[in-house]
């Protein structure tokens, strides 16, 4: 039979003899509008923060566009801000299938395997973070021309600190075993934690005030602090866990003990992080919702946020007025009975001196604080209350009023 489309060169049905139009260019290009359109938007519905709206549109952009990493990446996104975990590491897999190469998502496919607990392999991806440091200017850019340490040799290390000051607190605890397996090793750090780390390890000094960092001994080989359990082979929780290897000065908690009242349970307390962090709002809380907890009797509290809040309320002490540095907060803590915090460089230095404190966390929170439970491998003198639900802020003051009154009586 002759096909009635071959005069055309078209295509035709075999069963009826009609033509079949192949797409046109014009038609293409109305389907990849449709798709960059619908990406862009799922973009502003994200920078918005309505993640709903953002993993709507990104599904009808992936009818469309299957094999467009970027949206897989941006799914992943949307869903792990929905408390969606499992559901973001099959499409981060997918986004870093399509593209290996892209430092950026395998870093978050790294926090998402370790935020859902497979801690060798997440630590293992998480090393993807280190060009998109590097490329931002790191403390350790000037260290990178020498070689990595192994995790095994004996030999000079160099541990650079990176990211954020809670960060280099948290992998600090790993510091000493860097030091016996090594026999030797030095930590650079951010100035506001020198002093603090320079009682327990050897450290990096600026030569002075707002100067970079003075003349560095020889070493041979060096490694991000972030990247010391991958070196050291963490595992499992266990081997996260350390005793408390920061302490406060000595003369700083002579200085400040007169401010401390001791005829009541004392309690600090801190509710926002670094305003310049892209999720500072979601994990961050306002003073009114702090409110309840002057119900709670015989409890003098503290305020240690820095920088201090303009509406403090009155019947919060607020000290942050007359805190300096982390030498100042490390001596408070020293002497309060109690931190009661978000998720905020303050409570990584709580947790590393073996204080109690109590972390208030998004239901979307860090990966370090896992998904559930109250108990940390990172810190055992910290005790995790979660939001029941997304935004839920009320109900984790509610859980953090009722276990107060209940310290209050057990005292």
């Amino acid at each position: 039979m002759v096909d009635p489309g071959a005069k055309s060169g078209q295509p035709s049905c075999c069963a009826c003899g009609r033509t079949l139009d192949k797409p046109s260019s014009a038609a293409i290009d109305r389907r990849m509008a449709s798709s960059e359109s619908l990406k862009t938007a799922a973009q502003d519905a994200i920078a918005a923060g309505d993640f709903h709206q953002a993993e709507r549109l990104i599904r009808q952009a992936l009818r469309q566009a299957p094999d467009d990493p970027d949206l897989w990446s941006s799914h992943a996104d949307a869903l792990d801000e929905l408390d969606r975990v499992a559901e973001a590491a099959v499409a981060f897999q997918r986004a870093v299938a399509l593209d290996p190469s892209n430092a950026a998502r395998l870093q978050n496919y790294g926090m998402n395997r370790l935020k859902l607990g497979f801690l060798a392999e997440g630590f293992r991806i998480y090393e993807a973070r280190i060009p998109l440091l590097e490329a931002a200017g790191a403390l350790f850019s000037g260290f990178a021309g020498h070689p990595r340490w192994d995790g095994s040799s004996r030999q000079r290390v160099m541990v650079c600190g990176e990211q954020g000051l809670g960060d280099q607190i948290m992998f600090a605890r790993f510091i000493p075993r860097v030091a016996a397996i090594a026999g030797w090793a030095m930590v650079a750090v951010r100035p506001a934690l020198v002093e603090l780390f320079a009682r327990h390890f050897a450290v990096l000094r600026p030569r002075a005030a707002g100067s970079s960092i003075a003349e560095v001994p020889s070493f041979d080989s060096w490694i991000p602090i972030g990247s010391l359990p991958f070196a050291l082979g963490c595992r499992v929780g266990e081997d996260l866990r350390s005793p408390a290897y920061l302490t406060a000065d000595p003369a700083r908690v002579a200085r400040w003990s007169a401010a401390i009242d001791r005829t009541r349970l004392t309690v600090g307390l801190a509710w926002h992080g670094n305003p310049s962090f892209s999720r500072n709002a979601r994990r961050s809380l306002s003073v009114p919702l702090l409110e309840p907890l002057r119900a709670v009797a015989g409890v003098r509290f503290y305020g240690l946020q820095i920088p201090s809040d303009a509406d403090v309320p009155p019947w919060l002490d607020d000290l942050a007025p007359r805190i300096d540095d982390f030498e100042d907060t490390a001596a408070i803590l020293d002497q309060i009975d109690l931190l009661i915090t978000s998720d905020t460089a303050i409570a990584h230095l709580a947790g590393a001196m073996g204080r109690p404190v109590w972390l208030m966390l998004s239901r979307v929170c860090d990966w370090r604080w896992g998904l559930e439970g109250a108990a940390t491998p990172w810190y055992g003198s910290m005790r995790l209350f979660r939001q029941p639900t997304l935004g839920d802020w009320r109900a984790v003051v509610d859980q953090v009023v009722t276990a107060l009154g209940d310290l209050t009586r057990r005292r």
